[in-house]
């Protein structure tokens, strides 16, 4: 029996139903950083609140929680916004959810990713990064931390996390008990589903409502499904580099320009090929899951939030692999809700990960503490502007800044560059213009969170940070 289970099977319902009542934080949208609020705007204000109420209604008390998060999941290859048939369950399964079409995390890896999730705000707004200067540790985060799975605990769900990533662990609140977290690094996602499903049973014998997060590291590099999914490699030359290892995609991905062209173009093709098949090697996992839930009857009294926590590049804008930089490749992100009674559809307001954490607070019947910044899922300005922020293998801090179809980018090394995407959706052309009433606006959003960032970025500082 593993720690985590020997843990489940030794802990008793807590017999308070109460849910914790914590101040909900007040500050107006003009003391915040996206409120764009400035003197001599060239922005159309942010008009308040969307007017709209939150898409998930309070749900009976007692109900669970089930989070399902995917590592480095491309969205344009989800068959759902590609045609492909790459994750046909996966299509299904949102077609019976409420999914958030224009969704974005706030980060490119996966650390930064998964605090915004579960902290309800960015750890810029909290006064850190999990990995700030050339020399930190690849996880630092505060002692005081705190998110979903500490407040769930205060208001007496059982938590239990298993994860094949350990930066997820690591991300974890210090005061959550260890013996909730099940690392098992790197292991397929049949694995996780099987590890997840011991727990699930032992947690419904608690009695007590459960939180249980699942975290899928497939398909994350290196890229290596079982051959049952390997169709389509048969026409292809041999690939110039291993991508079944880790170091040698690492050292690709360091100097890309090491092959030529041709040779670049190569392992692009084997990546897409393999990368397809932890897809949908994925997707049969998630359908095990989902079906082992049904037959326990876990979707009667469950509210199930899946999301990735960032996506992966193939050379486009010469990155391979993440961490490199915050174009849509990276940071356009899967993120649905399922609930029973609850409505399926499409929401294609502006969300971000941290909006996550105070819509399950609310669902679940929790008042959301002071430090949740992001608001409920559909009552955010339809105008608002999303912030990212990236700072990570030692490469200079980079910042994103979108507001409806235009992006701005600014890295401290004092690149930029901008983008419309309601004609250039692929950011393949930069078409950067300081006096454009559109930078400039975005600059007005983009100067308070370099201002945040600045106390944070000890060993950088930014060049030239202004239009």
């Amino acid at each position: 029996m593993t720690p985590l289970l020997l843990w489940l099977a030794c802990t008793a319902s807590t017999g308070d139903d109460s849910a914790p009542t914590v101040a909900t934080d007040s500050a107006t949208l003009d003391s915040d950083p996206d409120s764009g609020s400035t003197s001599a705007s060239s922005c159309e204000p942010i008009t308040g609140q969307g007017g709209q109420p939150a898409l998930v209604e309070a749900l009976p008390a007692g109900s669970n929680l089930l989070l399902v998060s995917i590592d480095t999941l491309r969205k344009d290859r989800v068959g759902r916004y590609s045609g492909l048939d790459t994750t046909p369950f996966l299509d299904a399964w949102l077609d019976q959810a409420l999914v958030l079409d224009e969704h974005r995390s706030c980060s490119d890896w996966t650390a930064p990713s998964m605090l915004c999730a579960l902290t309800g705000t960015t750890p810029t707004e909290a006064g850190y990064e999990p990995h700030a200067g050339t020399d930190a540790v690849l996880i630092d985060v505060p002692e005081d931390l705190d998110g979903l799975t500490g407040w769930l605990a205060d208001g007496g769900w059982i938590p239990a996390i298993v994860t094949a990533n350990a930066v997820v662990a690591e991300a974890q609140p210090a005061r959550v008990d260890p013996r909730a977290i099940q690392l098992l690094d790197r292991e397929p996602a049949e694995g996780i589903v099987d590890a997840g499903l011991a727990v699930l049973d032992s947690l419904r014998q608690a009695g007590s409502p459960w939180f249980l997060h699942l975290h899928f590291n497939d398909p994350h590099s290196p890229y290596d499904p079982p051959d049952a999914y390997l169709d389509g490699l048969e026409g292809l030359e041999a690939c110039p580099i291993d991508l079944t290892d880790e170091a040698a995609i690492v050292a690709f991905a360091s100097d890309p320009d090491s092959l030529s062209a041709e040779d670049q173009a190569l392992v692009v093709a084997h990546t897409e090929v393999r990368y397809q098949g932890e897809l949908t090697y994925l997707d049969d996992q998630l359908a095990r899951l989902l079906q082992a839930l049904q037959d326990r009857g876990v979707p009667d009294d469950t509210l199930i939030v899946l999301l990735s926590d960032h996506g992966e590049p193939f050379l486009e804008h010469g990155a391979y692999t993440h961490g490199t930089t915050l174009h849509v490749e990276e940071v356009d992100a899967i993120a649905a809700v399922w609930a029973p009674g609850l409505s399926p559809g499409t929401w294609s307001g502006p969300t971000a990960h941290q909006d996550l954490t105070p819509t399950v607070l609310q669902a679940l019947g929790l008042q959301s503490p002071s430090t949740v910044t992001a608001p409920v899922l559909g009552t955010a300005p339809a105008d608002r502007a999303r912030h990212g922020f990236r700072q990570y293998r030692d490469v200079p801090p980079l910042h994103v800044l979108t507001r409806g179809t235009q992006r701005l980018l600014y890295g401290w090394d004092g690149t930029r560059a901008f983008y419309e995407l309601a004609t250039d959706p692929a950011e393949l052309t930069d078409t950067y213009d300081a006096d454009a009433a559109g930078v400039r606006c975005l600059w007005e959003h983009l100067d308070p969170w370099i201002a945040l960032a600045m106390p944070i970025m000890g060993d950088y500082a930014p060049v030239d940070p202004h239009p």
